[in-house]
């Protein structure tokens, strides 16, 4: 039992080794693209613009996506995580601001930030109960 543990949990590790060094090419190759569409624009403002929605959406919905990491491959899983970081972020902030009242520049800020948290506690509990 211990030794299938360990195994499942290096699985993990490796499978995350691999999608960080792919989501920094995803990155890259995004960024020129954008680069290229919105070339009148400032380098600095279009690099920010698409690190700004990777962060925001796409990396609270690619935690969520490890659930489906042994089914699904890096392509698939990044486009599910945009569409996942999308509704949830746009809902709980839309929730949040309705709700409370909070200025947006807030909300834009902690929402991602919570939907981190809740998607990689999901995976985590989910992880812990499968071992």
């Amino acid at each position: 039992m211990e030794n299938n543990t360990q195994n499942n949990y290096n699985n993990l590790k490796n499978q995350i080794k691999l999608d960080l060094k792919s989501f920094g090419i995803t990155t890259l190759i995004l960024i020129v693209i954008f680069i290229g569409i919105f070339y009148k624009e400032n380098i600095l403002t279009t690099i920010w613009v698409v690190l700004s929605f990777l962060l925001t959406f796409t990396i609270p919905g690619f935690i969520l996506c490890y659930l489906w990491h042994d089914q699904l491959d890096f392509l698939e899983r990044f486009i599910i995580s945009n569409m996942l970081g999308l509704i949830s972020v746009g809902i709980l902030s839309y929730n949040i601001s309705i709700y409370t009242g909070i200025n947006i520049k807030i909300i834009s800020i902690i929402t991602p930030i919570i939907v981190t948290i809740i998607s990689g506690s999901i995976v985590y509990f989910t992880e812990k109960k499968e071992r």
